[in-house]
Order: structure tokens, then sequence, then C-alpha cells
């Protein structure tokens, strides 16, 4: 049985009498579903071949989608159409490709997917590069359920730009009693590493002449009231040395930020963990 192509590329076997499968469907009164009529392209990552439906990656993706809507030279065969002429995605690993049409064509139904963390990963880092949004959000929601070190989420959110992790991330990681080593550098780049370091050292470098903010050396103005406390001030509510006016903590009335008034500079084990950096980071960071 011969074969021809269609308006869109793709082939319809012919019969005997010279009709395509096509043809004989319109004749016999028949139509395609507008809505469960898949074509299918054919793909290539590195050396192996892949039959999808072209729908989601044409409806999902905005990548694709332009990619679809490049005119055929006369005479030519569409990327995808067939085998001889596959869609060729170059610079893609082909079991990260499996791993985003696993999570775009669910093997089971209604079963919870059963990703690694990398494999995750492949998932965001394609859906992110081929403007998939769906698969992206439901990416990110996965990972945040896994068991993810604090620097590997900070990378992660860094390179795909989730908002929602960095700022906590980035706290946790300035609360850690663990000095900022070299594989944490590795994995945040030199700049990153830097900028942790400067905002790591607002709770090492407390002003003990003043026991105040160890961030802008400002001293222990009460950011609620203006009241100005001192090394001994009373206890405020929270536990920690505070404003003896309003007993609202220890915010300072210049930057923000929150720090712990002692009259000995505190670098002891857990003196970090009392540390809020948001306001630092905020600052050091440009967020």
């Amino acid at each position: 049985m011969e074969h021809v192509l269609s308006s869109e590329g793709f082939q319809f076997p012919m019969d005997d009498a010279g009709r395509t499968t096509e043809d004989a469907d319109q004749e016999g009164g028949l139509q395609k579903n507008a809505e469960f009529f898949f074509e299918n392209i054919i793909v290539q990552v590195e050396r192996q071949l892949f039959q999808i439906p072209r729908r989601y990656f044409e409806s999902d993706s905005e990548i694709f989608r332009d990619m679809f809507s490049v005119p055929v030279p006369k005479g030519g065969s569409p990327d995808g159409s067939s085998i001889d002429h596959p869609l060729l995605l170059e610079g893609v690993k082909a079991n990260d490709f499996c791993q985003l049409l696993r999570v775009m064509y669910p093997p089971s139904f209604g079963k919870p997917f059963s990703l690694t963390l990398s494999e995750w990963t492949a998932v965001l880092d394609l859906s992110t590069m081929w403007q998939f949004e769906a698969v992206r959000a439901l990416s990110i929601e996965e990972i945040a359920k896994q068991d993810i070190g604090v620097v590997d989420k900070i990378a992660l959110a860094n390179k795909y730009q989730v908002t929602d992790w960095l700022l906590p991330a980035l706290n946790a990681l300035a609360q850690r009693e663990d000095p900022i080593g070299e594989d944490d550098a590795g994995k945040l780049g030199i700049s990153w590493a830097l900028k942790m370091a400067s905002v790591r050292e607002c709770a090492v470098q407390s002003v003990v002449r003043q026991g105040g903010c160890g961030n802008c050396q400002y001293g222990t103005r009460c950011y609620y009231c203006g009241f100005t406390t001192t090394a001994n001030a009373p206890v405020a509510a929270n536990g920690q040395q505070g404003c003896g006016n309003c007993s609202s903590g220890t915010r300072c009335y210049n930057c923000g930020c929150n720090f712990v008034v002692t009259s000995t500079c505190n670098t002891g084990r857990g003196a970090k963990s009392e540390v809020d950096f948001t306001e630092r980071i905020k600052t050091v960071f440009g967020l």
C-alpha cells in the first residue's frame, strides 16, 4: 500500500482505488473529532526516535508552536512528518526527554509520579527551556516535596527563577552554623558565595561596644518606637534583650535587620539561628 502526505505533512495510506484513508473517510461522511483525533510527530533526541502526539507540544509551548509554524519549502517534507524527516532536538539528553514525556503522558492514570529528584530536575529544565508552564509548575511543586539540601535548593531557585524558594532558602543558609565550604561555592558560584559570606558576618560582627546591629553598625535604636536601648537592656518578650520601652524586640531602626543584643560578642553555636537575615539578604542580593 502506497502513502501520500497530507497538507500538514503527515502520511496517509492509499488504497487500490487511489484514494487515501482521509479521502475515503470524507466520502463516507466520517469526520475527525476535533478534540480526540491526534496527529503524531516523529522526534529525534540523540540517537533515539520518539513518536508522540503533536497537539500538546503545539498547544502548551510557544516554542514548539512557532517551530511548527515555519513554512515548508515547496516539495519539501515537514520536520517530524516521518522517520526519514524527524524533528531533531539538539542539546537535549534522551533520558531527560523521557522524563518530560512521562509527565506529559502519564503511563498510569491516577497514580502518583515516581520520578527521582534528578528526574524532576530534568523535567524542570526542559519545561523551563520550552515554556511548558503547567509542567514547570508541577515540577516545582514536586521538587519542593523532595529531601533537598538548602544549597541545592538555592542553586535551583537561582538557575530556574523559582522566586518563592529563594529568600527562605538564603535565610536558612545564613542561619546555618557550618561555614560556607568549597562544595557550597561550587554550587552557588563565587559571586553568590561571597555575598552569603557578607550576610553571615551580620551575626558574627555584632557591635560589642553597644550590643547593636551587626548589619549597619547603627546601634540599638528600636525599629518600632525609636527608643534607644543599651547593651544591658531588659529582656524583650521574644526572650532576647530588646527595647526596654515597647518590648517589641531587636529590629534595627536604621536598616530593619533583626539582631541579637548582647553585652559581649555572641558568636557561639546557635547564635546565627537566632537571627533573621531577611532584610540583610534583600540588600546584599538585590532582591
